[in-house]
């Protein structure tokens, strides 16, 4: 019932109609019958979403950076690849992207080109009827807006002991593509092919993409101190990994594992830890001295407003991979990262810090109230096994996850529930969901067998006024 009462959603498990509009127009303009399309914003995610069907071919739309948009031709046949590929990976076209490419299209822009060919960074000449269309996106300016955010990242993810340069940081279209280049990247590098180690219940995509690309992954979902306690032995006996993902904390149980004991761990059979830091956030916490590479999709917290994506890699600059992870992320790197998601991420940050700690402040209320509810079972929200990593004045963050001792008593409390609904997490407003029902609606079994319940309400709390909230928990408790 939830999942068919959605009308839109996160980009890459709903593409947007504007871009279902477009692939269908490039469809009739020159494709065949029974061919389906999907768009992407540069050579290499196209070729790598080629590679990835049995049977495809690309046909290019546009002729500028910026303003152009590469269409992956599948049969019927291959739709659910492709759309595994789209929802994985996110690397496909962004919709501001696809909407500047309208704009700008007519039949005779569109051309079946090899996927080795160069689009022109220059701008259109000034006769061109474009040329209006391509002054007024004011496509220049997003150069700025990348600078900015990366050096506001690097300077958020620093420390007083240890600054992190803006060079050590980069931007992708959002957390999912920027997860997938790290994967690639290792993969690269390991001179056999070696499994990850996922460590805690890991974000449904990252599980995906480790299974889907490479040899696999082994798994940790629980994410505790017992869990290390069985690999430790693995690795004494000679067994490598070439590497350990986690997120801090896990979603939705909301665990930090050891990261002191992973990190020493890891620096004795040297392979990388790679940290999630999405949920916790780096205004939050600082992970620098126990982590070689931090993620983090933009599109959550930092952003807030839930209408542009963006992600990030920030790779250590103290770690001992630092070197090699960091040329090979920058001999492969292609900016496909919209300027106008740039400049509109840009400005969704100026209030970043401030609505962390306010939200900080907001669920540690509602968590209080709630685990006093004698409906709930259990709440799931950070706590001391994150506080090792806190800032000075962090807080454990704005996500809690809730089990009720009734099912249908869940039911309720959501229907009740007087906040936006949908399956995205940490804007600037409340958001409530089924997690496992819109995570995990094909494996619930699984997810089960990991604590994970079929009926778990998680919360994303919001900037609104403290009491509203606290009056809208305790009315969808009555």
């Amino acid at each position: 019932w939830v999942l068919s009462q959605l009308r839109s959603g996160y980009p890459r498990f709903f593409i947007h109609p504007t871009i279902t509009a477009h692939a269908k127009e490039i469809v009739e303009k020159c494709g065949t019958p029974g061919e389906q399309a999907m768009l992407f914003p540069s050579t290499e995610t196209a070729g790598r979403c080629l590679a990835f069907l049995a049977e495809a071919r690309v046909v290019v739309l546009g002729r500028r950076r910026w303003a152009s948009v590469y269409a992956v031709f599948y049969e019927d046949a291959e739709r659910e690849r492709a759309r595994i590929f789209w929802q994985h990976t996110g690397e496909g076209a962004s919709t501001r992207l696809v909407g500047v490419v309208r704009r700008l299209w007519n039949g005779w822009l569109l051309q079946e080109i090899p996927l080795s060919n160069e689009l022109r960074e220059t701008p259109p000449t000034p006769r061109s009827p474009e040329r209006g269309i391509w002054e007024s996106l004011k496509l220049s300016e997003g150069d700025s807006a990348k600078t900015h955010l990366r050096t506001d990242i690097a300077s958020l993810t620093s420390t007083p002991t240890m600054i992190i340069d803006a060079a050590d940081e980069f931007l992708y279209p959002s957390g999912m593509p920027a997860i997938f280049a790290l994967h690639r990247t290792l993969l690269s590098l390991s001179p056999t092919p070696r499994k990850s180690i996922c460590f805690g219940f890991g974000y449904t995509d990252t599980l995906k993409i480790l299974s889907k690309w490479g040899p696999g992954y082994f798994f940790y979902g629980p994410g505790t101190s017992s869990d290390l306690d069985d690999l430790e032995p693995r690795l004494e006996e000679g067994e490598e990994f070439v590497v350990l993902w986690c997120k801090i904390p896990s979603n939705p149980l909301l665990r930090t594992p050891d990261l002191k004991r992973i990190r020493t761990m890891t620096q004795k059979y040297g392979f990388p830890v790679l940290i999630d830091d999405t949920l916790a956030m780096c205004v939050n916490v600082d992970v620098t001295q126990n982590v070689d590479v931090i993620v983090m999709s933009l599109s959550k917290a930092y952003s807030g407003k839930g209408n542009v994506m963006g992600g990030s890699i920030v790779v250590n600059p103290i770690s001992p991979h630092h070197i090699r992870l960091h040329q090979h992320l920058t001999t492969t790197f292609h900016d496909t990262y919209h300027p106008h998601d740039a400049l509109i991420m840009a400005h969704n940050s100026f209030y970043f810090a401030t609505c962390v700690t306010h939200k900080n402040t907001n669920a540690a209320i509602l968590t209080s109230l709630l685990t006093s509810s004698p409906l709930v079972e259990k709440v799931y929200y950070p706590s001391s096994d994150l506080t090792p990593y806190l800032k000075l004045g962090g807080g454990n963050g704005y996500l809690l996850s809730i089990v009720f001792h009734q099912d249908e008593v869940a039911r309720r409390f959501f229907h009740g529930l007087d906040v936006d609904k949908g399956p995205t997490l940490w804007t600037d407003f409340t958001l409530g969901c089924f997690y496992t029902i819109l995570g995990h609606p094909e494996e619930l079994q699984w997810a089960a067998e990991y604590g994970v319940g079929e009926f778990l309400v998680q919360m994303s709390v919001g900037i609104k006024e403290t009491t509203l909230l606290v009056e809208k928990v305790e009315r969808a408790l009555k």
